[in-house]
This record gives C-alpha cells, structure tokens and sequence, in this order.
C-alpha cells in the first residue's frame, strides 16, 4: 500500500509514538506517525505530529479517513516553541513546572484583604496605592481623584472620613506611582532572575530570543 492510499485509511488506525528521553513538556504530545496494519505499526511519516489532535479526531470519528481529520503536524526542525504554542492554543497545555512563575505578576494585582492600618496616615498611603492600581489597570484619569462623585461615594462608605483623608491627584501621580511602579519592577525583575540566563540576557539587550531548535 503507498502512503498517499495509507493516509485515507481511518483514523482508528493510526498512532502517534512519543520520545520519553526527551525532557520538554512538548514531547509528551508529539511524536512520530504510526499506522497499523495486520498487527504491525509501521512509522509513516518524518514528522512531528500531535497526539492531542489525533486522539480528539479518533474520539469524533474513528471512522474518519486521516487525510480528513485535523491533525497539526511540523517539520523535524520545528523549534519547541512552536510546538508549545499549538498545545498552550489549541489544547490548553501548558508547563506546569513554569505555572507558578508565571502568575507572579497576576498575584500582585489580585484583591486581598488587608489587616486594619495601625495609623491614619498608614491608610491614607494604602488607600493612595491601590487608587493608583485602579485607575493604571482602567486607564483611567488621575483626575479622578478630584471629583465629587468619586469624594462622596467614598465619605458615603466610610471609606473616608473627609476629604482630606485623600492624596491630591499631583501626590498620586508622582509618589505613589512611583511606589507602585518598585513593586511591579520587582516583581518582575523576580521573574526574570528564575529564568535561564541566556534568555535574561535577550531580553535585557533588547534582542530577540532565539527559539530552541528541536533536537
């Protein structure tokens, strides 16, 4: 049978085999193509397929010939992040062992409580942080801070005493930006210090990494 008559065979027949000496998450779900004939697989294919889109083509119709079914496939010099792009967009895959550095940046704009300020001015300062994280994330005016719609909802809810109990717009616009754009700068300057330095490298110059070649 030639492979141009092997590909319109049903998709139930065919198998993507994977490589577990290879250590990135991508190798779990790519692999070499498999068809099956009288009990024998046979590799039908130089390239990499997805295991992911196969499976999800059998288990809608095995039936299917291959030729048919959506099954994403590269060359063998495809670089990783290709590969991790198509799990991580059409499959939702991602490395988990990267996950938590991930969401550092996420988890400094999450809404917390707080414990109570000891002082007045102790929440006046926090209460002037997390003005100017709203109106960064909003797009929104530091002008805000001046209007009276704004003054009375928060007298309204205690959220202050008097007016005076907020920053002007000028204090907001140059102080507590400022404090909030440390905390960011760390918060990032920790991601990238967890990541390889050849990549940190790229980033800090200006260049664009080269993607990993597979190997």
């Amino acid at each position: 049978m030639t492979f141009e008559n092997i590909f319109q065979q049903s998709a139930e027949r065919f198998s993507v085999s994977v490589d577990h000496t290879k250590t990135s998450y991508v190798w779990k779900c790519f692999g070499i193509l498999s068809y099956e004939e009288a009990g024998k697989r046979q590799s039908v294919s130089n390239q990499y397929f997805c295991k992911e889109c196969l499976n999800k083509a059998i288990a809608t119709d095995g039936k299917a010939p291959f030729n048919k079914c959506k099954v994403k496939h590269y060359p063998r010099s495809i670089a990783t992040s290709n590969l991790a792009a198509h799990l991580r967009d059409d499959h939702r895959i991602h490395d988990d062992a990267k996950t938590p550095s991930r969401s550092g940046l996420k988890d400094f704009f999450r809404v917390t409580p707080r414990s109570p300020p000891s002082s007045t001015g102790e929440k006046k300062n926090l209460l002037a942080r997390d003005f100017v994280l709203w109106v960064a994330r909003d797009l929104l005016p530091f002008s805000l801070v001046d209007g009276e719609g704004l003054q009375d909802f928060l007298l309204k809810y205690r959220v202050i005493q008097k007016v005076e109990d907020l920053h002007d717009r000028t204090t907001l616009s140059r102080v507590a930006l400022s404090d909030v754009y440390c905390g960011l700068h760390g918060k990032l300057d920790d991601l990238l210090s967890s990541a390889s330095y050849y990549m940190r490298s790229r980033l800090t110059s200006g260049q664009t990494p080269t993607a990993e070649i597979a190997s």
